[in-house]
This record gives C-alpha cells, structure tokens and sequence, in this order.
C-alpha cells in the first residue's frame, strides 16, 4: 500500500469508522439475511442474491459471516498501517480516533478470529491518546524526565513489532517501579510517580493484559502488580471491581482478561504481607461476591477461591472479619455439590457447580482457613457450621467421583482431625 494512500488520513479514518459503525449493527441484530446484506452492499457495493430455501440461507448467513469479518479485519489493518504512517495523529487532532476506539470493544469481546488485530489497534490508540493528553507545563525535573520516558515507551508499545511492543510494556513497568510510593514517609513530588501519568498507564496495562501472546500479557500483570504496590488503594480498587463487576453474558475473552486480573491480585496479596488487613476491604467482598454467584463462571468462582486461600495463607488476621460468610459460602456451595458427581470442564463459559475445578478449589480454601486458624487461637467458628462442613466434606469423600477430589476431601478430615483440633 503506497504512502500517499496513507497520507490522506480523512478519508481513511472515515471509511474506517463507517465500516465498524455498519458491521458493529449488524452484530447487535440477530441474523438476518436480508439486512446483514444490505449493510454489507452499503460498503461493498455488490448485490447478493437471497435464496428462499432454508438450508441456503443458513449457508448465505455463514459466508456473509465470514465476509463480515474479513472486512473488518481489514479495517483494522488499515487502520494500523495509517497510524504508523502517521505518528501526529492523535485524538486531539482527529476526533474519529475516539470514536473508533469505543466500537473496538465489541470486536475484542465477541469476534475470537479478530479479537488480536482489533485488541492491538485498541492497544495503540491508548498509547496514542495517552501521548496527546493535556499535562501542565509547569512541572518538577523529575515529573519531565518520567514524562519523556513515558512517551518513548508509548512509542514502542505502537510499534508493529511484537518484540518492540514488550519492551515498550517493560520499560513503562520499570518507570513506576522505579518510583517511591505515595504513601512512603519519603514520598514528594521529586520520587513518586507523575498523578497525570497513572490514569493513562493503568489504561495501557489493561489493555495489554487482553493480548494473545503470553509476554505480552505477562507484562502486562507485572506491571498491573507494580502499579498496585506504588499507588494503593486507588488501583487495587479499581482492579478489583474490574474483576467482579457483573455482566450478564460475559464472553470467553472477557473471562481470560478477569482471570489474569486475578493472577495481579494474588501477587499483590502475597507483596502486601502483614500490610494485607489494611487492603482486605478494597479485596475481599468483591471475591465474595464472585464466590457467592451461581450465574458467573464457575472457573471465574474457582479463581476467587484460590485468590481467598491466598489471603489466607498470607495474613489469616485480614480475612478475618469474613471468616464466616466465607464458610456458609462454602457450606451452600457444598450442599449443592455433595448431591451431583463431579464434572470436567467442557466450556471455561460453564456455570455448573459442579465442575471440579470449582470443588477442588472450595475444598483447598476450607483447608488453607482451618489450618491458618488452628495457629491463630483467638478466631473461632460457630461449632454447627464446621460440624455442617465436616458431614459435607465427609461425604465428598466417600461418594465423589473424582479421585483428587476425594483425596482433598480425605485430607481436610484427616490433617484436621475436626472433632479435636479445629478452633
């Protein structure tokens, strides 16, 4: 593709933001021959003969499905290739930008074989706006040397190269990491990190962490983790309702993106040590909130059980004041899965609660609780409720048909030894 076809960026941004707005509606409908191909003869400028019998209409839907997304991609990919071209282009001066940043989300979510281009370009244009944000002119040396650093690593991180755009990730993880906390008795304005910086370096990281290849989004969780550690309550809330918040069809990608927010959290569990009961309520009732409902995934309930067994092992002193929903939490979640076989995962979208990832986790969390509690004597638990868990764990035990889950069942009533040593 020529340069100069790049350069006249108007009227390529504006066929870019037409094509999603058409194919972004049409998704939205259920299929429908008829319309799905006039939105398509809009941009392609061809008729599409509509047959009346039903099996070809089922094969008209799923080759106009294919050209939709072909289509798309190649937006996409034009919509990258501008970019590059044009490194002055930003949302300040071509307004298009923002608006075809927000349609990019649907494509992301919901369109598995576009979701890595339409994931990149979103990944750019954040770097893209964060580069054109407003910031005073009036500012500390340190705060302009952050700020250059900053740019050249959003630089990177536009590079098409996927090398370029991990080191871009890297180099921003590393400006934060090497700054003070704010809440450090030494933090001022000369080794903290720049407040006009964080907004766009968490938008970036999110981003990022929604990427395909695995150093990409590792990166991405080292530097979510970083983040967390230097700013404080501010980003691990925001992680946190990130994590939990309900959506009622949540998709695969969505799912993975939460998981591997999950991931950040742990880690953060495991820095703040001691510090953790500071943190449990920015933490903890969003994980049981996850626990608790039956209509989310059940590997997305599994992870926050192991996020919980994590505080648990970390600092038992910080789950504390929730030792108790927890394990009615786990009573109900046992009382339903006591009664069914385990099951393997057959789709990570499943809600099933008894999938034996969701048991295997609930069994290990009830074990990392009773054993942090037998070392902290002053926590007790109501003696009906472990008796309940105890006739529920015990039938796992006996009856499941999973192996690890019966040997986890036997290991919780045998390490324990519920009727002597349990708090």
């Amino acid at each position: 593709m020529g340069t100069d076809i790049l350069e006249n960026k108007d009227d390529i941004l504006a066929f870019i933001y037409h094509t999603l707005q058409i194919q972004q509606q049409s998704s939205s409908r259920k299929p429908n021959v008829e319309n799905t191909t006039k939105s398509l003869q809009d941009l392609l400028v061809f008729e599409d003969h509509v047959h009346n019998n039903t099996a070809n209409d089922e094969e008209d839907v799923d080759s106009l499905k294919e050209v939709d997304q072909i289509l798309i991609s190649t937006a996409l990919s034009l919509l990258l290739a501008t970019l590059e071209a044009n490194e002055s282009i930003r949302v300040d001066n071509a307004p298009l930008l923002a608006l075809i940043s927000d349609r990019l989300d649907i494509f992301i979510d919901e369109f598995p074989a576009i979701s890595p281009v339409a994931h990149e370009c979103k990944l750019v244009l954040s770097a893209r706006n964060a580069t054109s944000s407003k910031i005073d002119d009036i500012i500390s040396w340190s705060y302009k040397r952050q700020r250059e650093i900053f740019n050249l690593s959003l630089k990177d991180i536009q590079d098409s190269q996927l090398p370029v755009r991990a080191h871009g990730l890297d180099q921003l993880r590393k400006l934060v990491q090497h700054t003070v906390s704010k809440n450090d008795v030494n933090a001022n304005k000369d080794n903290t990190l720049d407040p006009s910086l964080i907004s766009n370096i968490l938008d970036v990281f999110i981003q990022a962490i929604k990427a395909d290849d695995s150093y990409i989004y590792l990166n991405a969780v080292r530097g979510l983790v970083v983040m967390m550690d230097k700013i404080g309550h501010e980003i691990l809330s925001q992680l946190s309702i990130k994590y939990s918040e309900y959506h009622e069809s949540l998709t695969e990608i969505e799912l993975d993106q939460r998981l591997r927010i999950g991931e950040a959290i742990i880690q953060v569990i495991k820095n703040l040590s001691d510090a953790l009961p500071s943190y449990s309520h920015l933490i903890l009732p969003q994980l049981i909130k996850v626990m608790s409902q039956n209509n989310l995934p059940s590997l997305l309930r599994a992870s926050s059980l192991t996020i919980l067994s994590q505080a648990c092992i970390t600092c038992i002193l910080a789950v504390e004041p929730f030792i108790n929903e927890i394990l009615n939490g786990m009573e109900d979640l046992l009382m339903i899965e006591s009664l069914q076989n385990s099951k393997d995962l057959s789709n990570p979208l499943d809600k099933d609660t008894n999938l034996v990832q969701l048991k295997r986790s609930a069994l290990i969390l009830i074990a990392m609780i009773f054993r942090s509690l037998y070392d902290t004597a002053n926590i007790t638990v109501p003696l009906a409720l472990k008796s309940s868990l105890r006739t529920k764990i015990n039938y796992i035990a006996q009856f499941d048909n999973d192996e690890l889950v019966q040997h986890q069942a036997t290991e919780v009533l045998e390490e324990f030894n519920w009727s002597n040593r349990l708090p």
